[in-house]
């Protein structure tokens, strides 16, 4: 472990950041960035416990407003103007996700300046007040990891408890790009990075490619370093409510791939078996494909490939990691190989129903 690059700017024990004071000029420690469209319903509960975070260190809340049309806007107003030094918004005229995510994440970033980011969607909140305390001070001591993520807390739409991610095993509290890869793990309203994972050749992540979202930065954020996991539940994952519950199936699919493919083209030869199982990843999501499409040609085109990295795979790992990866299918992905047999035996003629 390395103490390197410290900040020094610390409070003796952390306190209410709505009760902290700081000089003019002083740069947050943290920037807690927040979209927002359309919230309304669970906006106010996002600012609140946002809100009651305690820390050491100076931080920054980061709103961006997507041109919301319910009321959202004005509420971003009122705790803006009740907390000036604490909120910073960031507001589109129109309302732009799905046309020019670039835009988004260059606003947002131009107004950070924290040296570490954490996310928080206006549709989901936090639970633990030390949060931020917790994760800001295991990277400032921990050079070699690059972000930090915990256990989440499932609601629906109404606030109901649904239970706990459970998704990690203790081999991947220390997790590499390989292990990212390999297992859906993190949530991003659980996550702290480091803000400089964000470029690629002194590029950003979402200037290199046409679409970007979490996983491209779960994958970035690996790359530069190892993630942390800790075992207990900081934050509350609301289900099936936001922007990317209106994606279909097959553009997800189609999302993983592209994103799975971009940084397929960036791991070095050393890391060829890596890349191998960044390659059955990609199958997996080029399988849901032709699932999606009901196309039997293209089920059976990429079924032979999955068989083929089967047999590349055993050849090159070594037998305890090819077993780790055949354990590591999980039950969309057999749900998903099912109706790849309906489809291949029925030419067609069935259409898959309940893939995810």
């Amino acid at each position: 472990m390395s103490n390197q690059n410290v900040y020094n700017n610390f409070l003796k024990s952390p306190i209410l950041v709505t009760e902290q004071n700081w000089p003019d000029g002083t740069f947050p420690l943290v920037s807690v960035s927040s979209l927002v469209y359309n919230h309304i319903d669970y906006l106010e509960q996002c600012i609140k416990q946002l809100l009651k975070q305690c820390t050491s260190f100076p931080v920054e809340f980061v709103f961006h407003d997507d041109a919301s049309t319910d009321g959202s806007s004005a509420l971003l107003q009122h705790y803006a103007n009740a907390h000036p030094k604490l909120i910073k918004l960031v507001k589109q005229e129109t309302n732009i996700y799905h046309h020019n995510i670039r835009k988004i994440e260059d606003d947002l970033h131009k107004v950070r300046l924290g040296k570490y980011i954490a996310n928080c969607e206006g549709d989901d909140y936090w639970l633990d007040p030390y949060k931020l305390e917790k994760q800001a001070l295991f990277l400032e001591s921990n050079s070699e990891f690059s972000g930090i993520h915990t256990k989440v807390e499932y609601v629906n739409a109404n606030g109901d408890k649904l239970g706990e991610s459970d998704k990690v095993p203790p081999d991947l509290y220390d997790a590499d790009f390989g292990g990212v890869v390999l297992n859906s793990m993190i949530y991003t309203v659980s996550f702290m990075y480091r803000r400089d994972v964000l470029t690629i050749d002194n590029k950003y992540v979402w200037d290199l490619t046409n679409h970007y979202y979490d996983q491209y930065l779960f994958l970035v954020t690996s790359l530069h370093g190892k993630i942390k996991y800790l075992n207990e539940v900081t934050a509350v994952y609301r289900v099936n409510v936001g922007v990317l519950n209106t994606w279909n199936r097959f553009s997800k699919a189609i999302y993983t791939e592209e994103c799975l493919h971009f940084f397929k083209s960036r791991i070095s030869r050393r890391d060829w078996n890596l890349a191998i199982n960044l390659k059955l990843k990609t199958v997996y999501a080029t399988l849901y494909c032709g699932y999606a499409k009901s196309n039997d040609k293209c089920a059976c085109k990429y079924f032979i490939k999955y068989v083929e990295n089967y047999v590349i795979l055993f050849k090159l790992l070594p037998i305890s990691k090819f077993i780790r990866i055949i354990f590591s299918i999980d039950y969309n992905f057999l749900r998903g190989f099912f109706w790849h047999i309906v489809i291949f035996l029925s030419r067609g003629k069935v259409l898959p129903k309940g893939i995810t």
